[in-house]
């Protein structure tokens, strides 16, 4: 996202690339430690997907403010999101309805 808006110099991408390597780090440590698993682990990998969408977001709309992002770009992530919204959305609905059975 940031090459395709002509932000690579952006603070964000160093900031991303720190949390992502701490989440890979702790998740390969203590899963190798037989500390935690992976599973349990997902809570950190999920908080850097949020903060990957706002940063995401935040240059898609900075690109559209500048006119250096193409609409057609911003539909297909636009319909992306919707589907893992929608996706998500259906997961925890079979989450829920197991729990009930």
């Amino acid at each position: 996202m940031a090459s395709s808006t002509d932000h690579r110099k952006t603070i964000l991408l160093p900031i991303l690339l720190s949390l992502t390597m701490i989440n890979y780090a702790l998740t390969l440590t203590l899963s190798a430690l037989g500390i935690s698993d992976v599973h349990l682990m997902l809570h950190l990998s999920h908080v850097n997907i949020v903060i990957e969408l706002i940063m995401t977001i935040y240059l898609m709309i900075r690109g559209i403010r500048n006119n250096k992002l193409d609409k057609g770009f911003v539909y297909t992530g636009s319909l992306e999101a919707a589907e893992h919204l929608a996706d998500k959305r259906m997961y925890e609905k079979k989450r829920q309805m197991k729990a009930f059975a």
